[in-house]
């Protein structure tokens, strides 16, 4: 029997296609496998919009929300059929840099 090896737990922010059409951007801590059919999020929060100080989607990543962003209150979730037909899909994948994940903590709403 062959053993299964255990991720660790890193912050991520994933771009998530839903099956209406809708995009989403969520950071969050994660230690399932982005290939999966379900990936489980813990503290998760939604960046509602980003301020043109942010400077895009990289920035998001790079230096995190910026003062103008709205990102919601964390909570833990699980994404579900995930890749499947009639499922959300994941089209992006960044890991973000230590004074990003710093800004997305503070949950800037303004």
């Amino acid at each position: 029997m062959g053993s299964k090896k255990k991720t660790e737990e890193r912050a991520v922010i994933l771009g998530i296609e839903h099956v209406n059409g809708r995009k989403s951007i969520v950071f969050g801590y994660t230690s399932s496998d982005m290939d999966g059919s379900t990936i489980k999020i813990r503290s998760a929060r939604k960046a509602v919009r980003w301020s043109a100080e942010t400077r895009g989607v990289f920035g998001l990543a790079t230096t995190g929300p910026k003062p103008g962003s709205r990102i919601t209150a964390p909570t833990d979730l699980e994404y579900r059929n995930m890749g499947t037909p009639g499922g959300s899909k994941v089209n992006l994948v960044m890991y973000p840099t230590a004074a990003a994940i710093e800004q997305w903590e503070k949950g800037i709403w303004s």
